[in-house]
């Protein structure tokens, strides 16, 4: 089993959209795929349309006296489940402080999956805390959206001074340009010039669209409701990419 995190410190670039529509990707080339949603916020649990348990047991999972198997949901595609989030996932950081003995306690919970899953898709909140270094240490791949903006690259560059000061080095970093409008002078110029400054650079980007918008509405993978868009084509494009570097038959 493979694991991808969806990660990037700054909000607001595309992350979650990525993370659902990848997942769903994967489970429709035949991949038996999970999502876990990391995010307090719970949108990919929107997206899904999956309902959270009334007891999510968060504690007593990461104590170790939930298997994870409890948390899993299935979704409304075949071979994609999921693990819900919800406000209670607020808290996990404190939680991994008190009962996870160093950084890798989720990729300890994650192991068991690989028994009915070929890859698991994190969706990460935006922020470095103790899930994130944990994420890190259980990723065999960071798939990190990057606006085209100057702001936005040096953040990326700061998780990667981040990651070389916790010498984090087992795990692939690969950004790729999101929410790309080449209207804007800035944006074409970022395209043309990112390449020579970001070296692993996925050659994918995607483009602003409003039919990314519309997953909100009707909570629902893009490339299932408007597969032959150019955001979901691009999303393809970038399936593929990933699938490459995955080693993933």
């Amino acid at each position: 089993m493979r694991t991808v995190a969806v990660y990037s410190l700054k909000g607001g670039v595309g992350k979650t959209s990525t993370a659902v529509n990848l997942a769903y990707l994967a489970a429709r080339a035949g991949i038996p795929t999970i999502l876990w949603d990391l995010d307090p916020q719970a949108a990919a649990t929107w997206y899904l349309q999956s309902r959270t348990p009334e007891k999510l047991r968060l504690k007593r999972l990461i104590r170790g006296k939930t298997p994870i198997g409890e948390l899993i949901t299935a979704t409304d595609y075949e071979r994609l489940d999921l693990i819900p989030s919800d406000l209670s996932y607020r808290k996990l950081d404190l939680l991994l402080d008190q009962y996870g003995s160093d950084d890798r306690r989720l990729a300890e919970l994650i192991e068991p999956l690989s028994e009915d899953y070929g890859l698991t898709i994190l969706d990460c909140p935006p922020s470095i805390t103790r899930v994130s270094d944990n994420v890190f240490h259980a990723a065999d791949l960071i798939l990190s959206p990057v606006l085209p903006a100057p702001q936005t690259v040096e953040v990326f560059q700061t998780m990667v001074r981040y990651l070389a000061r916790q010498k984090i080095k087992g795990v692939k970093l690969y950004p790729f340009l999101s929410m790309v409008d080449r209207r804007k002078a800035l944006h074409r110029r970022q395209l043309d010039g990112l390449r020579d400054s970001i070296r692993t650079l996925l050659e994918t980007w995607i483009p602003y669209a409003s039919a990314m918008e519309q997953m909100t509405l009707r909570r629902a993978p893009l490339p299932h409701f408007d597969g032959r868009s150019p955001a979901a084509l691009a999303t393809e494009d970038l399936w593929r990419e990933l699938r490459v570097r995955l080693a993933i038959d």
